[in-house]
């Protein structure tokens, strides 16, 4: 369940935050572009409402293209209701389909992508807000599990 739904910008400013080194950031209405020379990465990150990812051939020349003539590797990343994942380019066979919206306002070959083909990043989020929260989460849990722990006191011997 998504409790904490974010979007592109968010996400890119997550991965800023705490992946990637992020030279550039271009925002769009539905997506951000980022490069990190840094770290070799050249990036479409967009959000979708549920699991189904879909990837458009346009967006696919776009990255590959791109990261090519920067000599970056080119990675799609996408906020889904499980998380955030992202997409080696290089690494994945696409098989493409023609698809076209009922109001024709989308014609364009598409891919579709399955989670399980992707790498889950900040895998933190959707459960916590922030890192800090699900850091916190996970340290009072392993504090709450020791008191049940017989714990050595002064005095006593081995």
């Amino acid at each position: 369940m998504l409790t904490h739904e974010l979007n592109h910008e968010e996400i890119a400013s997550l991965l800023q935050e705490h992946k990637y080194s992020f030279s550039d950031i271009q925002d769009h209405a539905d997506h951000s572009v980022v490069i990190s020379r840094d770290d070799s990465v050249y990036a479409y990150i967009t959000t979708v409402p549920s699991n189904y990812i879909v990837l458009p051939k346009r967006a696919y020349d776009f990255l590959t293209e791109g990261a090519k003539g920067l000599e970056l590797t080119p990675m799609f990343i996408v906020g889904t209701e499980e998380g955030i994942y992202e997409f080696n380019l290089e690494l994945l066979d696409l098989k493409w389909e023609r698809y076209t919206s009922d109001d024709a306002s989308f014609d364009d070959d598409v891919a579709e992508l399955h989670l399980s083909a992707g790498t889950r990043i900040l895998e933190w989020y959707p459960e916590f807000s922030s890192e800090e929260e699900y850091l916190d989460t996970l340290l009072d849990s392993s504090l709450n599990s020791l008191e049940d722990v017989p714990m050595w006191e002064e005095g006593d011997e081995w």
